[in-house]
């Protein structure tokens, strides 16, 4: 089992509302037209509490990338454990299902990574699908989001800040890859720890991360499904008017089940999702593989019968390459909606 520390003090805040930490200076419209190394910034694409994303031109290979600064001043005492860090998170990107991180480095005391663009992500698809997108299609995102999540574990990475905004699609071959592996960390490199704050995103965190407890990779498994129960019907299972009350509606289990917004969902989609989000770490599926498995099996079983039973009937499969291409023509509509 993967363990971690507490993650350190950073609530994150949703892309486009500002974060006023002192780094962020550096980061803002001044760096349009800059050029770090072979890259040329064009726009900010958002920020919020972890970074801020900026589009540039790659000019030596003439492509797009993306550009994103951790908010976060690193001091030198801690560079050496960034560049360790970053190294381990930029090799996972070998893997299909994760965004690829072409470089990292420095400018003007800001850290950044430069990483490819791909400008589909799936909160854009619940922003155009609010009540819910097809069944299959949320499970293949979150099948491939676990697959990342079987590889990163076995490398001995949490994610920490799972969330449809960490989410991106490929467009043309409608995989969806996981972004922002272990950022919440590396604000850690830089903070007060005393401040008692907790990285990440609250309606998306476990109740172990709400109470800043040591974390396992059955943290991740809950924030994933937590985010397939978003995409499965628009909401979130906990609510609060403030992150504070989030959290703390979090600790006292105060969760709608799904059921409540989708009576309609077959009762192997609600197993799973429930399976996934229980407030018991134990409850919890045991691994992503465990939990890609059970994903996989739904999947079939759509495919044969047009619903899922009883998921605890069902016997696991192996994958074909793309389910998501079959509903390549609702997703081509979602984007053009984009």
């Amino acid at each position: 089992m993967i363990s971690d520390t507490p993650p350190g003090p950073l609530v994150d805040l949703p892309v486009g509302q500002s974060a006023d930490t002192t780094p962020s200076a550096l980061v803002h419209d001044k760096l349009i037209g800059v050029k770090i190394g072979n890259y040329e910034i064009e726009q900010l694409v958002g920020r919020g509490g972890f970074g801020a994303v900026y589009k540039a031109r790659d000019t030596k290979l003439n492509r797009p990338a993306a550009i994103k600064f951790v908010l976060s001043k690193i001091d030198s005492s801690h560079a050496e454990m960034f560049a360790r860090e970053a190294k381990i998170i930029a090799n996972l990107s070998r893997h299909p299902n994760i965004v690829q991180i072409y470089e990292w480095g420095e400018y003007e005391g800001a850290n950044y990574f430069v990483l490819e663009y791909l400008d589909r992500g799936a909160d854009g698809l619940i922003r155009t699908q609010p009540e819910g997108l097809p069944v299959q299609v949320a499970l293949q995102i979150t099948h491939d989001c676990a697959k990342a999540l079987e590889y990163a574990h076995k490398q001995g990475v949490l994610h920490r800040d799972i969330k449809p905004a960490n989410i991106l699609i490929d467009a043309e071959s409608g995989r969806a890859k996981l972004c922002d592996f272990g950022l919440a960390k590396f604000h850690n490199l830089g903070l007060d720890s005393a401040s008692g704050l907790i990285a990440g995103s609250p309606p998306y965190m476990s109740p172990e991360q709400a109470a800043a407890q040591r974390l396992t990779e059955r943290s991740d498994i809950f924030s994933l499904g937590v985010a397939l129960y978003q995409l499965l019907c628009g909401k979130l299972p906990v609510t609060g008017s403030s992150h504070w009350e989030v959290i703390e509606n979090i600790k006292q289990q105060k969760a709608v089940p799904l059921r409540e917004y989708r009576p309609d969902l077959a009762l192997g989609v609600l197993e799973l999702v429930e399976k996934a989000t229980s407030f018991r770490p134990e409850d919890r599926h045991a691994g992503a593989n465990e939990f890609a498995a059970h994903i996989q099996a739904l999947i079939h079983q759509f495919e044969r019968t047009g619903t899922a039973s009883d998921s605890s009937k069902l016997t696991p499969k192996p994958a074909k390459h793309r389910v998501i291409a079959l509903a390549t023509a609702s997703i081509a509509a979602v984007f053009l909606l984009i």
